[in-house]
């Protein structure tokens, strides 16, 4: 957990923990960590808590954290997106690797009854069919991981406002 001194973040970390899906390295201003950990009752003492009060150093220690397979997956935290991926994609230290990256979110809905996986919400603005592949292999990835062996693909485009990256055929309203 990239600069995990924001309670938000540290309540899904909590959550994650009780339902034992994952442990955590909160990585941050360790002061800040304990406050948030405190608004959320969350106890942080099981947990590696290393501490680096910029954001831009706690997120290299996480991806070399994750490079040298000392933890599975990086989360950002109180920091600015921008400022996160420039992190990840760095070409000497990051994450990337060759194809298409992309960005996976899990729901667990009340009332559903599976967990929901929204891939690339934001990263590639106008994939064509090779990202988009790539794109589903990736969640596809992550589904199996997640232990989901039968998961089910749907493409959805929608966007709220005019993107001049997209192209106006993407942005199209179907009639209702």
């Amino acid at each position: 957990m990239v600069a995990a001194e924001d309670a938000d973040v540290l309540l899904a970390v909590k959550m994650a923990g009780e339902a034992e899906l994952a442990g955590a390295i909160l990585v941050g201003d360790r002061e800040k960590i304990k406050k948030a950990a405190e608004e959320v009752h969350f106890d942080i003492s099981k947990h590696a808590v290393i501490d680096e009060k910029d954001p831009g150093k706690a997120a290299k220690i996480a991806v070399a954290k994750v490079k040298a397979n000392e933890a599975d997956i990086i989360m950002k935290g109180l920091l600015g997106t921008a400022d996160f991926l420039k992190v990840v994609l760095d070409k000497e230290c990051g994450l990337r690797a060759a194809g298409v990256l992309s960005h996976v979110a899990a729901f667990e809905v009340p009332g559903y009854n599976r967990l929901l996986l929204a891939a690339d919400c934001a990263m590639n603005v106008a994939p064509g069919l090779a990202e988009k592949t790539a794109i589903i292999k990736n969640a596809l990835q992550v589904s199996r991981a997640l232990g989901i062996t039968e998961a089910k693909v749907a493409a959805v485009c929608a966007v709220e406002t005019v993107n001049k990256d997209m192209p106006p055929w993407m942005r199209q309203r179907w009639p209702r």
